[in-house]
């Protein structure tokens, strides 16, 4: 296989810098989980482009949560249990 896909990621505070980014239609913006102490502060969180929308004004798209009765997340084949 010789294609590869590439995500734009960054953490929120750099993500609210870009206030003119228009992301393309179609295109994930990724936007990092913080950790701090072993432990997730902030969540990674995604968003997708429509080609007209600045990523600011973007809603996110709830796609990590993947047991809610658990608390459990999935994010790069890591299983993150919230305590």
């Amino acid at each position: 296989m010789k294609d590869r896909l590439t995500i734009k990621h960054d953490i929120a505070a750099n993500w609210a810098k870009a206030v003119n980014f228009i992301p393309l239609a179609g295109e994930l913006i990724l936007y990092d989980g913080v950790v701090e102490n072993g432990n997730y502060i902030e969540y990674p969180k995604l968003k997708i482009g429509d080609g007209k929308t600045k990523i600011n004004d973007l809603p996110f798209v709830d796609s990590f949560r993947s047991e809610e009765k658990e608390k459990k997340y999935s994010y790069y084949n890591e299983t993150i249990e919230l305590k």
